[in-house]
């Protein structure tokens, strides 16, 4: 997006081939990211280069650190125009958009909507864009995560062998559970109900495992 402060008097600006920027500008000042490092700035010199502009506007450029940067220059009124992300210049009321470059004059400019991209030999490694740093030193790095699945439906996917375990699981647990319940009634009931030679150590038997130290 080409950006220009708030209080501009240039309000729309047509973006196309025969558009010259430099002449365009005058004697002002462009701001944008570096355009040898950061995402913006190489996506703003491509559309200018795929517009023929690029070689006459270079000289007016002021490349900034980041994208944040370059909309302060703008919202000041330090550089005449910027191009930054329409996402930043929609959050920063200092500025207003009075242009948008062609659609096939750049490639796609917005990090947030990129896939993972894998990379061979990373051993199942993605790499996906992150931004860090504190508000006006961001910069934008990558990061490896492992591979994820495109769809959730495939994180419950399980082999024949893994639904047979859990299969056997349930069948065990309630077996167990039938078996235990009615033994474990008629102690409790014999226990509270009835005195009889040996309830202390069946007692004590059956409350062992609640005071023993479990490994």
């Amino acid at each position: 997006m080409l950006i220009a402060p708030k209080d501009s008097k240039i309000d729309s600006v047509a973006i196309g081939p025969s558009f010259d920027l430099a002449k365009f500008i005058g004697d002002g000042k462009i701001a944008t990211a570096d355009v040898k490092s950061v995402p913006v700035g190489k996506y703003a010199k491509a559309a200018l280069e795929k517009l023929g502009a690029w070689e006459a506007a270079e000289p007016k450029f002021a490349m900034t650190e980041n994208v944040r940067a370059a909309l302060a220059l703008v919202a000041r009124g330090e550089a005449a125009l910027g191009i930054v992300y329409s996402t930043d210049a929609k959050v920063e009321p200092g500025v207003k958009i009075v242009g948008t470059f062609p659609t096939d004059s750049h490639p796609p400019s917005s990090i947030r909507s990129r896939r993972p991209q894998p990379r061979s030999g990373d051993g199942g490694l993605s790499r996906v864009p992150a931004v860090v740093g504190r508000q006006g030193h961001l910069r934008e790095i990558w990061l490896q995560v492992p591979d994820q699945p495109d769809d959730l439906k495939n994180m419950f996917e399980l082999s024949p062998t893994e639904w047979t375990a859990i299969l056997l699981s349930l069948r065990v647990a309630v077996i167990a559970t039938l078996v235990a319940t009615p033994l474990g009634i008629g102690v409790a009931w014999l226990l509270a109900r009835r005195n009889f030679w040996g309830k202390s150590v069946v007692d004590a038997l059956i409350h062992l495992p609640l005071v023993l130290r479990r490994s």
